[in-house]
């Protein structure tokens, strides 16, 4: 497998604690990804809504609803569970078939004390047979 970068790498290339990278981060000033989407989002358009076929002037983000409600009605199911999660939250999926929601007891035990010693039922060597 081949490395990537130079093996040998000249004096003023190489990485140290004086020869650090310039850059430290996005520009100041610069949008992270999801305020460039809010902002995408809020631009309205001239679309089809899907659920009734007629010209609207919208944001994004109602077109993009109003198409996943299409494809729920359609029968995807996917969508259909995004918009379900989306208004009631998703499902934890938990499920407890062990104790009915009671507080699981647990033995507390060591095998010390449960051996004892001095009766046994297996034979030994030296009984009689």
């Amino acid at each position: 497998m081949k490395k990537s970068g130079n093996p040998n790498p000249s004096p003023e290339n190489r990485f140290t604690s004086e020869n650090q990278p310039k850059n430290k981060g996005a520009k100041k000033g610069s949008k992270n990804k999801r305020t460039i989407l809010r902002d995408l989002f809020d631009k309205v358009v001239q679309k089809r809504n899907p659920l009734n076929g007629e010209l609207e002037g919208n944001e994004i983000e109602y077109f993009m609803h109003a198409q996943q409600i299409q494809n729920a009605l359609d029968g995807d199911l996917n969508a259909y569970k995004y918009l379900l999660d989306l208004m009631y939250g998703a499902n934890e999926n938990k499920v407890d078939i062990t104790t009915n929601g009671n507080e699981l007891k647990t033995p507390q035990f060591t095998w010390a004390n449960q051996i004892d010693n001095t009766q046994s039922d297996i034979p030994t060597d030296n009984e009689d047979k």
